[in-house]
């Protein structure tokens, strides 16, 4: 064992509306407001979950004791053709389904529900079943084709989200000040095949505005969503995913916050992932994408003039924000972002002074061409003049 965590997301600190936070981002937003975090600082925030598939019967999705997944991938001696799959069990499953024989009462089973289609298949080897609950919906109810759609979850059926610094989601009245959030790492693996191409996780009310793809391979410093108020003085560095997207600080959609001196620099995404792996990757798992803010549309972010954001010199991935947004029309910009007061990009400012240096060093040496230029045409009328007589240069007696 690694000893790093391999559910589904990883928290230094998690504020967010009324609720259990393990559904979608974004999803419970409401309730939670007027909290200050100040002088605080996040670090060695790990992930490296190991995704599940959320199956369903007819009854709805399958869960064991503990509310946790029935890991059929696990507990099959192969799962590349459902017809001939067999069960071999383990420990932990064996111990449930016979419990879901024996015994009973609710407070034994708890969550445990093993439809007559599991029992046969565990018990009688039978297959028909299996591909009922493997793949839904049951064609015996509908002509409807047939899919595994519970895929981007882990083993307790919860939406992954990846390692996470600091998370808000909804709070009102937000008040951060001199917040260090640093060494935040996500080792997961790229998203499995099993569902085929999809555009995101449906397991937990995901918004595919915010969680688009697979995102359990997700490394974020900062992650913002439905919330209010003003963030001061952040400092955030060493973000780092193996196979997806880091970011420093994403501001996602129904924002309105004003940042103030924030300070991003050292993500790195897609760490581990060669060319020619990017070039053959399909849905669910997205291109790596590396930025230091990300202002998400359909949110407010008003930024101070003299000093908002600085990004620094080593944000590295497949892609940046930056690829895309770093020159942008003032129509566009209106489209995705209302900005009150000054984006403050260092990238931006370094190209623009570099630029007026360009400028400077070319403006002086034209200037300096034409004085010489004149300079020669002076002396040859000189020398023109002093062999014809007198001219304006010839003293006043």
């Amino acid at each position: 064992p690694t000893g790093w965590m391999d559910g589904g997301s990883s928290y230094g600190l998690l504020f967010g509306g009324g609720g259990a936070q393990v559904v979608g981002i974004g999803a419970r937003v409401d309730k939670t407001s007027d909290i200050t975090i100040s002088n605080v600082e996040i670090y060695g925030i790990y992930n490296q979950v190991i995704e599940k598939v959320k199956f369903t019967a007819d009854f709805g999705a399958t869960r064991l004791i503990f509310f946790d997944a029935m890991d059929w991938m696990a507990a099959e001696d192969q799962v590349d053709d459902i017809p001939t799959s067999n069960y071999i069990g383990d420990a932990y499953s064996d111990i449930t389904f016979a419990i879901s024989k024996v015994v009973n009462s609710w407070y034994f089973q708890n969550s445990l529900y093993v439809s007559p289609e599991m029992s046969a298949h565990v018990f009688e080897g039978d297959h028909i079943g299996f591909q009922q609950i493997f793949k839904q919906p049951n064609p015996e109810l509908t002509d409807k084709p047939q899919m595994i759609g519970g895929c981007g979850t882990d083993i307790q059926l919860h939406s992954s989200k990846g390692a996470i610094g600091l998370r808000i989601d909804g709070v009102q009245n937000l008040e951060i000040d001199g917040v260090y959030i640093h060494d935040i790492y996500n080792w997961a693996d790229l998203g499995a095949d099993w569902c085929g191409p999809y555009p995101g996780p449906n397991v937990g009310d995901e918004d595919l505005d915010i969680q688009y793809g697979y995102t359990g391979t997700r490394s974020h410093g900062m992650i913002m969503d439905w919330a209010s108020g003003a963030i001061t003085n952040l400092q955030i560095e060493n973000v780092e995913s193996y196979h997806g997207e880091a970011n420093g600080l994403t501001v996602y959609k129904g924002c309105d916050v004003t940042l103030e001196n924030i300070q991003v620099d050292n993500i790195h995404a897609g760490t581990q992932l060669s060319d020619d792996e990017i070039g053959a990757l399909d849905l669910p798992n997205l291109t790596p994408r590396a930025c230091g803010v990300d202002i998400r549309p359909n949110t407010i972010v008003n930024i101070n003039e003299d000093i908002g954001i600085i990004n620094g010199d080593n944000i590295v991935g497949f892609e940046t924000c930056y690829d895309q947004d770093t020159i942008i029309d003032e129509d566009k910009q209106k489209e995705l972002l209302d900005i009150k007061g000054g984006f403050h990009n260092h990238n931006i400012d370094k190209i623009q002074s570099i630029s007026m240096i360009i400028m400077i060093i070319v403006v002086m040496t034209v200037g300096l061409t034409i004085l010489l230029w004149n300079k020669c045409i002076i002396t040859q009328n000189k020398n023109k003049d002093n062999n014809n007589g007198a001219s304006e240069y010839t003293p006043l007696l």
